[in-house]
């Protein structure tokens, strides 16, 4: 069984760089505890912000593309082909309500 490692990030390479340095003991442990908080902080604070984002969404307005801001059923009178790709794209099944309201809408 293989498992695969993900690409250190650049505070892993910050944080490596901090303990392999000359620095004293304290300060090390100062710094990589200092940096490994904001790191936790950063990450709470973007998960709130797609989650109030999703919450927040019409599911009937396209989100994103050359009709970003439009609804489903107006960009279907203009442009079908493109609101089907649309709703077989990865991003757009992932947001269920939304592929729904697409799907209702071609059908």
């Amino acid at each position: 069984m293989s498992m695969t490692s993900r690409q250190p990030t650049y505070t892993d390479n910050l944080i490596a760089f901090i303990e392999n340095s000359d620095v004293s003991p304290d300060l090390k442990a100062a710094s990589v505890a200092l940096i490994k908080t904001y790191r936790s902080r950063c990450a709470e604070e973007y998960k709130a912000s797609k989650s109030s984002e999703e919450k927040n969404v019409d599911p009937n307005i396209i989100q994103n593309g050359k009709y970003k801001g439009r609804t489903v059923q107006e960009t279907l009178v203009y442009d079908r082909p493109y609101v089907v790709w649309l709703s077989n794209q990865p991003f757009v099944k992932k947001n269920v309500a939304h592929h729904t309201a697409i799907k209702n809408a071609i059908n």
